[in-house]
């Protein structure tokens, strides 16, 4: 399960959008993107494992890298800068509407991945409060729902909408 975040128009720029470790925890990879250059810092996907609870790793995709500090092995605390969101591909001559995080879990019967939501403390959850959601709900699909109603795709292209409601839109 991935979390697509959409900045408003006016933040969709290389550099606007902060990017801060989710946790404490160990940079386990940090790898070039597939969609558009990943040339030095920019667009990289990194993978970050908790320290609190060393089953849950983080993966954010589609970062310009603060430092040439982030790298395997690097130590970090909830809240340090990593970087900025890519949301400009002048190589392919885009813009982007959104950067993605996942978050997996190993369990004793291998990888699962959970929502952001599930697993953001609720001081963090309080913002999300403050700009109009509801219930972490507000922003997960279950996969009973999803499952009743799938996406098409064509390559990393979503083709169809869906019934249900796939973005939540946050008070500015």
């Amino acid at each position: 399960m991935k979390h697509y975040f959409a900045p408003f128009p006016a933040f969709r720029v290389n550099g606007t959008v902060p990017v801060r470790s989710p946790v404490n925890g160990i940079v386990l990879r940090v790898d070039p993107e597939g969609h558009g250059a990943s040339i030095g810092l920019q667009n990289k996907q990194i993978q970050i494992r908790s320290t609190l609870h060393p089953e849950v790793t983080f993966i954010l995709f589609h970062i310009d890298l603060a430092s040439t500090a982030i790298v395997p092995g690097a130590v970090l605390a909830a809240s340090d800068p990593i970087g900025h969101a890519r949301l400009e591909y002048p190589d392919l001559a885009e813009i982007a509407h959104d950067f993605d995080i996942a978050v997996r879990v190993q369990t004793p019967y291998g990888l699962r991945y959970v929502s952001w939501f599930d697993v953001v403390s609720d001081t963090l959850f309080a913002s999300y409060l403050a700009r109009g959601a509801k219930a972490r709900g507000n922003f997960i699909l279950s996969r009973t729902t999803r499952d009743g109603d799938p996406l098409s795709c064509s390559g990393e292209t979503f083709t169809s909408a869906g019934a249900f409601p796939n973005w939540f839109v946050l008070n500015p």
